[in-house]
Formats: structure tokens, C-alpha cells, sequence
């Protein structure tokens, strides 16, 4: 149950930065480099974040 709380906090934690982000007209993945939480989302989307934001593997050092 815990974990399952922690990665509850962990999405809403991606869903700000993602957010703060946008706001501030800032490249998602170069943002993602200093934000765990966002970063980890690109890898839980990762057919969808392939599409959007091509590159974004080698950006985040993700195989």
C-alpha cells in the first residue's frame, strides 16, 4: 500500500512540474534532467513521449 501511495505523490509530483514547466516556456526534457519525477515519466510514456519529443532518450541518458 505504501508504495503504491509513494508512486501516487511521485505522478502528481510530474503532473506540477510538468506544469511549472510549461508555464515558464521551458524545454520538457531539459527540465526533466533536474526533475526525477518528470524524467520518470517520459519513461512510463514512452511510445508517447517518442512522438512528441524525438531525441529525448539521448537527452535523458535512457536506452
Amino acid at each position: 500500500m505504501r508504495r503504491a501511495l509513494d508512486e501516487a505523490a511521485a505522478g502528481a509530483r510530474s503532473m506540477r512540474q510538468a506544469e511549472e514547466c510549461w508555464r515558464k516556456g521551458i524545454d520538457p526534457v531539459g527540465y526533466a534532467k533536474e526533475h526525477k519525477e518528470l524524467a520518470r515519466a517520459f519513461e512510463t510514456f514512452q511510445a508517447d513521449a517518442d512522438e512528441i519529443y524525438p531525441g529525448w532518450r539521448a537527452k535523458l541518458c535512457v536506452s
